[in-house]
């Protein structure tokens, strides 16, 4: 009986030190681990949240399976947003666009680099296709120099808006309208290394949001698409501005028509499946 007892005890001994010995190991992966847990899985190139907050905006919201047949679309209080485009528009598809805005229809064109030239170019809009680096980036921000913070004017409120990858634009166009653009003396970060040095030279105004009219319509060009992604657009007023600008395009009511036929980071059922 004594001996059982003895082995009984050393077996509660083992167990209770092995699992001692696991809390510490836990202990210790967690205050080692630098690593933040994303907010959402792909979400610096997802798009699904923007997407469900369209639907729910109470317009009527259909999916673009293909630019080309932007001009089958009739144009009466329509908008169609373009996001996440990575590769120039094609001659057809600038033809399909332009019919869309002759007939007095809507786009917001969210453009990564310089991907947006093609057709800006027509309205006088040259994406840079150069990160821009902010006047008063700090490098603890978040730890990211893609990070861009500025205020944003619209319908005469502001917006606080967060960028993350903004390129900038040259505008020559007498009729634009500025609705966001850089802090003074921010840069073009040419050479990528995330580093204000010599032959970057500070500017006073890099766009970053512009609107112009384009024959009976308008266009909103957008520096990057990356203000809207999944994990960007609950940051600061991101939200908010996305709606102004659509409410400044097509009122409260109209059809939205989202077309992201162009976005190679991330795979889009609804192009090879639409509506």
């Amino acid at each position: 009986m004594g001996v059982l007892m003895k082995r009984t005890v050393a077996a509660g001994c083992s167990i209770s030190s092995f699992i001692i010995i696991m809390f510490i190991a836990v202990l210790l992966t967690m205050c080692t681990n630098d690593e933040p847990e994303p907010v959402h899985e792909g979400g610096w190139e997802n798009f699904t949240t923007v997407q469900s907050k369209l639907k729910n905006m109470g317009y009527e919201f259909h999916y673009l399976s293909a630019t080309t047949k932007a001009a089958d679309l009739g144009a009466a209080n329509t908008l169609i947003i373009i996001m996440g485009l990575e590769n120039p528009l094609t001659s057809a598809e600038i033809v399909a666009l332009g019919e869309f805005l002759d007939d007095g229809g809507h786009v917001i064109l969210c453009a990564d680099d310089s991907s947006g030239s093609r057709l800006g170019s027509i309205y006088g809009i040259e994406y840079e296709g150069a990160p821009v680096l902010a006047s008063d980036f700090d490098e603890n921000l978040d730890k990211n120099a893609s990070f861009l913070h500025t205020d944003a004017a619209l319908g005469g409120k502001f917006y606080s808006v967060f960028f993350n990858g903004a390129t900038g634009m040259r505008v020559n166009n007498e009729d634009a309208v500025y609705y966001a653009e850089a802090a003074p003396l921010s840069v073009f970060d040419y050479n990528r290394n995330k580093v204000h040095e010599l032959g970057e030279y500070p500017e006073f105004d890099i766009p970053l949001v512009v609107k112009v009219p384009a024959k009976n319509g308008d266009i909103i060009f957008i520096s990057n698409s990356g203000l809207f992604s999944n994990d960007m657009l609950h940051r600061m007023d991101n939200e908010a501005f996305l709606k102004a600008i659509i409410v400044d395009s097509i009122g409260t009511s109209g059809r939205v028509y989202y077309d992201d036929s162009h976005q190679m980071s991330s795979f889009s059922g609804h192009v090879l499946y639409p509506e």
